[in-house]
């Protein structure tokens, strides 16, 4: 699968599993990075999948994710017509502003976000147009309907992408201050009301973004890159796209600039001025965004389609009036005028002939978006399987290609991994991998002996699937290796010569670790404890009283690991992830 499409499919999954079973949005998963907790900042395009895999089930995942991708990508272009619709305009704007949307879906802009799996966002886009219409729509023709319409929708942004919260506070404080001060109090207490009301539904997911906002990685994304060379990167990115794109994206930006004007005429001027605050913050998101180390985890970059989709409704208002102008233009000056229809003939004739260049028919091949395993990948499962299990990790080198499929390798049974589940340093887990020759955010050749045997420990390393030639023959001088195979193309499976155990400090053995539980057996403590190798996350809660749970810090590490003081021996005891 392509871009962001499997962590959505994954984490859907993971979420699903426990939905109706916690109080907590935070799941906490063993499969990856010896335990981690998937928190807003590092699902925050998976929400809509978690909530249709709950409905679905686990066996339906990928047919109900699918599904659910062709649903948004052929219903969010009705989201402008929905707001032609809702300012009150006729069909000449609500068919020029869903032609224009089409347009805008199937450009580069469109299918680079479809290839990116940015569904949350994709959906927060076209709400937000929804939201800006529902909010005017509030002011000029009030009543319970529309008020009960703007709350669902702006609930719905809000569950969709948190960030959204911070968007439109600024949009709707310009329109209450503009023109929403006019109403009357029963109007105002609405408004405040629709917005309380919004975040308290919400209210889970805003709690756990901010106790979760300390597992934030601070290490910078793009590291010793001058600030002239990330703002160039955006204008250059786009440049690259090609002529016709670039003519769509000066048609959207200049024409919603001059139909935000005409709007002006026809609408209230703080529907206007607040449509045209959130394109502006939008705009400057998506551009000036990366120079904030905290901004750039969140990949701000991906707004800059939403700011798109917003000029899609004044540009289509404003491509309505130009024949209207031409004509009174045409009989006041017919030389200017002759002159201009020349001009749009002329332009419509070289994007015709590019369109049906050498005879080809007006289509516009589109590649299919790959789904699923990789075909080489049911090989290299099948040697891994057949050669590792679960009572030891693996330890995967993450391709500098960014291999997209990798988070579907938690979907394995009984296996577990370090590294593959995201290629971006968003939290803290995500450092403990093996990518572009370092190992934890430390180079591979610095490590000495004693270093790698330790973390190997630690984290209970038994096996290592290695890519580049160089970590290799760095690997096989520092570790011991009972067996190497190959996994094609290119690729090593080293398996290491180690008594593999998951109890660091005394003994026993691993009977479920999933996204509810940690279910241990013949518990063995050394000193009264037992320290595991699997991260503390949050307050686990033990099925034994006589079981203290407490978080163990040892030294190299930024995230504790679990300790269990207890007095003796023990058959069973599980813990409970749910809060």
């Amino acid at each position: 699968m392509a871009g962001r499409h499997p962590l959505n499919l994954y984490h859907g999954i993971v979420g699903a599993s426990t939905l109706f079973m916690q109080k907590s949005t935070l799941v906490h998963d063993p499969a990856f990075q010896a335990g981690y907790t998937k928190n807003p900042w590092l699902d925050q395009e998976s929400k809509p999948m978690e909530w249709v895999m709950a409905l679905a089930g686990r066996e339906r995942a990928p047919q109900a994710y699918k599904i659910t991708v062709l649903l948004l990508w052929w219903l969010l272009p009705g989201a402008s017509f929905l707001a032609a619709l809702l300012l009150g305009q006729g069909w000449s704007l609500r068919l020029w502003s869903f032609a224009l949307t089409l347009i805008l879906f199937w450009s580069d802009f469109g299918q680079e976000q479809l290839w990116q799996g940015d569904v949350a966002t994709l959906g927060a886009a076209g709400g937000m147009v929804v939201w800006n219409a529902a909010l005017t729509r509030l002011f000029t023709q009030p009543c319970w309907l529309t008020w009960l319409f703007w709350v669902l929708i702006q609930a719905a942004l809000f569950h969709l992408q948190p960030l959204v919260l911070v968007l439109l506070l600024p949009t709707l404080l310009i329109f209450y201050l503009r023109i929403g001060w006019r109403r009357t109090w029963g109007w105002h207490c609405a408004l405040g009301a629709g917005l309380f009301l919004s975040v308290l539904l919400n209210y889970p997911w805003f709690r756990d973004a901010v106790r979760s906002a300390w597992m934030l990685s601070d290490k910078p994304l793009e590291m010793g890159q001058p600030a002239a060379i990330v703002l160039m990167d955006w204008p250059i990115r786009i440049l690259s796209l090609g002529w016709l794109n670039l003519g769509l994206l000066l048609l959207l930006l200049a024409g919603g600039n001059v139909g935000m004007a005409m709007m002006r005429r026809r609408l209230p001027s703080g529907s206007t001025r607040s449509l045209l605050a959130l394109w502006l913050i939008l705009l400057v998101l998506s551009w000036l965004g990366p120079l904030w180390p905290t901004l750039e985890r969140l990949e701000p970059a991906r707004w800059f389609f939403a700011a798109l989709f917003l000029s899609v409704l004044p540009c289509a208002w404003m491509l309505r009036g130009v024949p209207g102008l031409a004509w009174r233009w045409g009989r006041r000056f017919p030389v200017a005028g002759i002159m201009l229809s020349t001009f749009f003939a002329v332009g419509a004739g070289v994007y015709a002939w590019s369109m049906w260049a050498q005879g080809s028919r007006w289509t516009v091949d589109i590649p299919a978006l790959p789904l699923g395993w990789p075909k080489e990948a049911s090989s290299w499962l099948e040697t891994i399987r057949s050669h590792t299990d679960g009572t030891s990790r693996i330890l995967w080198e993450e391709d500098e290609t960014l291999e997209p499929w990798t988070p579907l390798l938690g979907l394995t049974k009984d296996r577990y991994w370090m590294g593959g589940l995201y290629p971006r340093v968003v939290v803290e887990h995500l450092q403990l991998k093996l990518a572009e020759g370092q190992l934890a955010g430390k180079p591979l050749s610095d490590w000495t002996l004693p270093e790698w045997e330790q973390w190997i420990t630690r984290y209970n390393i038994g096996a290592i699937v290695v890519r580049s030639p160089i970590t290799l023959s760095i690997i096989r001088s520092m570790a011991r290796i009972r067996a190497e195979k190959p996994l094609p193309p290119g690729r090593t499976l080293l398996l290491l010569d180690r008594q593999p155990s998951y109890f660091l400090k005394g003994s026993g053995r691993v009977i479920v670790a999933d996204a509810q539980k940690l279910t241990l057996a013949d518990l063995e403590p050394e000193d009264s404890e037992i320290i595991l190798s699997f991260h503390y996350l949050a307050d686990p809660r033990s099925t034994n009283a006589r079981v203290r749970v407490e978080r163990c810090w040892l030294s190299g590490d930024n995230l504790p690991l679990i300790r269990l003081r207890m007095v003796g021996p023990m058959t069973r005891l599980t813990l409970y992830w749910q809060e």
